[in-house]
């Protein structure tokens, strides 16, 4: 998905002289690709960062005590942090430079999602319920 990366394409080659003529750029009818994809890509992170912060909140409640927890903080964290930077990027018009800390966030996300998928699939099986002791059969009476 390269939503974030056009995003960021978009606000530098349509900047916003401020957030207000930003937001009515956004609403033109006749806005540019680039420019629409600017009210997409924060719904899309917001909805996609609580979906991945609900999975991780259910593997840990289910599976308390597992090893996965750590990464599970992990990446709480750069969600939170990317949501940072993100209305940090909004609100002082998406500089290079932070927009790059933007891009670097969703890479670390990434990596950190990654790791946590693999570690919480790699993870050993519960130990299977004991098997109900059969009835003596009548052969051994």
């Amino acid at each position: 998905c390269r939503i974030p990366s056009v995003a960021a394409l978009g606000d530098t080659l349509f900047p916003a002289a401020s957030l207000a003529a930003g937001f009515r750029a956004d609403a033109a009818p006749d806005a540019h690709v680039l420019i629409r994809l600017r009210v997409l890509h924060p719904l899309l992170a917001i909805l996609l960062g609580g979906y991945l912060s609900a999975v991780i909140w259910i593997v840990a409640r289910i599976r308390p005590a597992s090893a996965e927890r750590k990464w599970g903080r992990v990446v709480s964290g750069f969600v939170l942090l990317q949501l940072g930077v993100g209305l940090a990027n909004l609100f002082l018009l998406a500089p290079t430079a932070l927009q790059l800390v933007h891009l670097l966030v969703a890479d670390l996300l990434w990596i950190g999602t990654v790791l946590y998928t693999a570690t919480a699939l790699s993870a050993p099986r519960a130990a299977p319920l004991p098997r109900p002791l059969s009835p003596p059969s009548a052969a051994s009476s």
